[in-house]
């Protein structure tokens, strides 16, 4: 069945597309995933080589071109980041004909052979979105903002993975971890990182801090959250 990963992009807290990673939805897993996506999407907003200019139509070209000269509408700062993300990423499944043809608009690389369920599968329009979302075992939400020129600012863009924890209750902890008596919930740290708004620009120190910290700790209210792994 997998461990199905979904990264939600938001501007302005509105979703404007997802991705579905199908063995990801692991606590750690899900952190490197959305480096890795960040990385292609920032080489990909820097790409003018000519055999990336030729998979874009001339709508996907007049948005690079906007984009060099700090001209983008919102609207279109939009349409530039869809489209960057579906080249920083496996494809978009056939089922999602909507949002293929969204893609259209701006590029005529929209009839990948390899796509993978594995590497991201994007969809971008709202029904497409919901289908993906309804498949998720663990949802990462990253709020993206942008430099005035239009390219992403991973500075303040911020993500929230809390959604990558198992929450237990102080029975379940007693039953699932027999160490529990020489450990008690008493002797759990509390959570030593932030868990939501999380600066882009802070991943590699948030996983570092994955390897200095215990994977199970005490949330504000008391729920114990331990690490999906």
């Amino acid at each position: 069945m997998g461990q199905r990963l979904i990264i939600q992009n938001q501007i302005n807290g509105e979703s404007v597309n997802v991705s579905y990673y199908h063995w990801s939805a692991y606590t750690e897993s899900s952190i490197e995933e959305l480096k890795d996506f960040a990385n292609r999407l920032a080489i990909n907003y820097k790409n003018r080589s000519d055999s990336f200019l030729d998979m874009l139509t001339d709508a996907g070209r007049e948005l690079i071109e906007k984009l060099d000269n700090s001209s983008l509408t919102d609207n279109e700062k939009i349409d530039l980041f869809n489209l960057m993300t579906y080249f920083s990423v496996s494809g978009t499944g056939a089922s999602d004909k909507d949002s293929l043809k969204y893609l259209s608009q701006f590029t005529n690389d929209t009839n990948r052979q390899n796509v993978s369920r594995n590497e991201g599968l994007l969809a971008i329009t709202e029904d497409d979105q919901d289908k993906t979302l309804n498949w998720s075992e663990g949802t990462l939400i990253v709020d993206w903002a942008f430099t005035n020129q239009g390219y992403p600012n991973f500075e303040q863009t911020v993500f929230d993975f809390s959604d990558l924890f198992f929450r237990l209750d102080e029975d379940e902890y007693n039953e699932y971890y027999n160490e529990s008596e020489d450990n008690p919930i008493s002797s759990l740290e509390k959570c030593p990182y932030p868990t939501r708004n999380v600066p882009l620009s802070q991943i590699e120190e948030l996983q570092n801090n994955f390897d200095e910290h215990s994977h199970i700790w005490v949330g504000d209210n008391n729920e114990i959250f331990t690490f999906i792994e």
